[in-house]
């Protein structure tokens, strides 16, 4: 199974963006394999009510995972020329973590059968995860904590998009400080962890994530923004 799991604790810089153009293009290149877009944003669930539009009436089934006792909606829909599922929780504002993320993932796997079969579509094989949780909300810093994915998601491939913003690149460049160590932990562990050939982490950036707030302005990306008229 394919994992696109886009994050990122900032709102408005392009997650949302970011899980639709996924969904298309796999709608549009992956015409016989099963696509399962899941909302899993607490801020507002925007992918799942947009998806949903004009598709209010066809095949849905709910499911409760055994691993975090959460319940998931699960829903048919369409586009022009394919067909796909859209999920969602029970309780949008529920927060996940490091220690049950994994649970929801291995959660899905195991019950992607009966997603299938009640829904009517094709196996799944691509699932796509619109979060506003930061990176380092979801996966653990240590080696240790990620047995289960070795477990459950041996053969798994996954796209972890994180969408930077400038405070958290500032950040980097500054001395050490706890925020920088647990970013440069939990990245180390996921690139060790998750040997691939592409991937894991695909580093996004979008011009609205790199404004500077005006607290800032001075600086070399502050002045670059103002005299391209973006500030």
């Amino acid at each position: 199974m394919e994992w696109h799991i886009i994050t990122g604790s900032k709102g408005g810089v392009g997650k949302t963006l970011v899980t639709l153009l996924l969904l298309a293009y796999h709608l549009e290149e992956k015409t016989n394999e099963g696509i399962l877009v899941l909302d899993l944003n607490t801020m507002n669930t925007d992918t799942a009510a947009m998806l949903l539009y004009g598709n209010t009436f066809f095949k849905s089934t709910m499911i409760q995972l055994k691993q975090t006792q959460r319940k998931i909606t699960f829903q048919k829909a369409f586009s022009q020329n394919n067909e796909f599922a859209v999920g969602w929780t029970d309780n949008p504002f529920l927060v996940y973590e490091h220690n049950n993320f994994v649970d929801l993932l291995v959660g899905i796997k195991q019950n992607a059968k009966t997603i299938v079969e009640g829904l009517e579509i094709k196996p799944l094989q691509h699932v796509i995860i619109d979060t506003n949780s930061h990176l380092c909300n979801l996966f653990p810093s240590q080696d240790e904590y990620y047995d289960e994915y070795k477990r459950s998601c041996a053969d798994d491939h996954f796209n972890i998009w994180f969408l930077w913003v400038y405070r958290q690149l500032k950040t980097l460049l500054e001395k050490d400080n706890q925020e920088k160590t647990v970013i440069n932990q939990t990245f180390g562990a996921i690139e060790r962890i998750f040997e691939q050939k592409i991937g894991p982490i695909i580093h996004t950036y979008t011009p609205v994530g790199l404004l500077p707030n005006d607290s800032e302005k001075g600086n070399f990306l502050s002045t670059w923004f103002s005299q391209k008229k973006f500030a």
